[in-house]
């Protein structure tokens, strides 16, 4: 019979901070040292993924010994470590019964959820931040006043990751506020206690919340709270960061969550965010394919009337796009019953699939595609169709793709007989997937990042001017 004691036991094999520099180091070695650590591609490939350093480090905070503090680098876990936790984690009773149960439902929507968890996110970390940039600049005042930094101090703030911060010599609080006064002058102190109120957290406090959750101590399936609260609070205005991944995770896509509990009106927020997502898609397509791009609006005049947001008409082939909010919560995407998914996702795409046939009819193309995209960084969401499927009735479902944000920002990048190409794959298991067919690099968001440096650059030259 299945058991979740390995697993356990083995995160108890170490303290909580052993495990935490563990991750840190293994984020800190370049491709070619981890090539000298491990010559096997696919064990290397494992050492490489990020999910499963959420993973390990969810379950260090929540069952490791934390009163050890001083950790000496010669006795951190190793790769033998790793590989163990990895097979324990796997024949575990609750990732099995996770597994089976999705099983039952739908075999890509199992595969699917299987790879958001434990595969490794693909796109670049300046992706990440380009978007942190650029999607929520109109949004500077609210993330001052509930958040505490604005985007771009947020950025700044994600420099200050090193491979010299340990846990042996953790940032204080005047550090950070040293370090983004480098950048901004203009940062307060009370920012930065209202920007760490809200993104670090004690052990205690995470024990408390998983607790709460009802992730008891005989319970493994992840929360990835780490993601949420990327900063560890140690007390006496000491700060810890063992990722950052999770750190850029938590401020690139978990900070719409964090914002949207914060507001008092929060369907407004989340109605007035659409609005901004929306705008975000737009700006992007319209970067690579401005030649032959048409707004909705122009197609359909009448007034409420469904439609979609844009579309892109070429030769003879036409990609309209529609983008939408994750219609639920992200625990339920990584923990949750399919049936949760599956009643929640045709509530959102049939309103999504509604928009984009109004368009299909008004447009004279031989190949009409969609796109809908999703606000959320889920892997492999194009196998979501077959939720839809079972359930709603249209006569092109099969020209339909939805997309995670970070799969649309590396598909749309592409010319368009390129994107067209991957669309015209034939529909079977030998289907490549998006990430492997495209290359994973951004035009607009690389602009995005280049021209914050620039500006950066000249902002300090000219403040060193005046200091003279």
């Amino acid at each position: 019979m299945k058991t979740n004691k390995n697993l356990i036991n083995h995160m108890k094999s170490y303290t909580v901070f052993q495990w935490m520099l563990f991750i840190k180091r293994l984020e800190n070695l370049s491709d070619t040292d981890f090539y000298k650590l491990e010559q096997d591609s696919l064990e290397r490939f494992c050492l490489q993924n990020s999910n499963w350093y959420s993973i390990i480090l969810d379950l260090a905070i929540r069952f490791s010994n934390s009163d050890d503090r001083i950790v000496k680098l010669n006795e951190i876990p190793n790769k033998l470590d790793y590989r163990k936790f990895i097979s324990f984690y796997l024949n575990s009773k609750d990732n099995e019964s996770n597994f089976r149960n999705d099983l039952k439902v739908s075999l890509h929507v199992s595969m699917s959820r299987y790879a958001h968890e434990q595969l490794r996110k693909y796109t670049p970390l300046r992706n990440d931040i380009s978007r942190l940039l650029d999607l929520y600049e109109e949004k500077e005042l609210l993330f001052k006043q509930f958040l505490g930094l604005s985007p771009k101090q947020m950025f700044y703030f994600v420099t200050i990751h090193n491979s010299h911060h340990n846990i042996n010599s953790p940032f204080t609080f005047k550090i950070i506020l040293d370090h983004l006064k480098g950048y901004d002058p203009k940062i307060k102190a009370k920012k930065l206690e209202l920007f760490l109120s809200k993104f670090s957290i004690s052990i205690k406090s995470y024990r408390m919340k998983c607790k709460e959750l009802g992730y008891t101590k005989d319970v493994v399936k992840n929360m990835r709270l780490i993601d949420q609260y990327p900063i560890i609070d140690l007390g006496n205005e000491r700060y810890f960061i063992p990722s950052i991944n999770s750190l850029s995770e938590a401020l690139t896509y978990r900070v719409f969550d964090t914002l949207c509990e914060l507001q008092v009106n929060e369907k407004g927020f989340k109605r007035s965010f659409g609005i901004t997502f929306e705008n975000y898609t737009r700006r992007m397509t319209k970067f690579t394919h401005n030649e032959y791009f048409y707004e909705c609006d122009n197609l359909i005049k009448e007034k409420n009337r469904d439609k979609a947001e844009y579309y892109l008409l070429k030769d003879d082939s036409v990609i309209v796009v529609e983008s939408k909010l994750l219609p639920v919560n992200e625990n339920i995407i990584l923990n949750g019953q399919i049936k949760e998914l599956e009643d929640e996702f045709i509530k959102t795409m049939d309103k999504a699939l509604g928009q984009i046939e109004s368009c299909f009819n008004k447009i004279n193309a031989k190949n009409q595609y969609g796109i809908i995209v999703i606000h959320t960084h889920t892997l492999m969401l194009e196998n979501y169709l077959d939720l839809i499927k079972k359930r709603l009735n249209y006569s092109f479902i099969d020209n339909i793709y939805i997309l995670s944000i970070i799969d649309f920002e590396i598909l749309i990048d592409n010319p368009f007989e390129k994107i067209v190409e991957y669309f015209e794959q034939p529909k079977d298991n030998n289907r490549q997937q998006l990430s492997l067919f495209f290359d994973y690099e951004n035009r607009y968001l690389n602009s995005i990042y280049l021209d914050v440096f620039d500006k950066l650059e000249k902002e300090l030259e000219e403040r060193e001017k005046n200091e003279k």
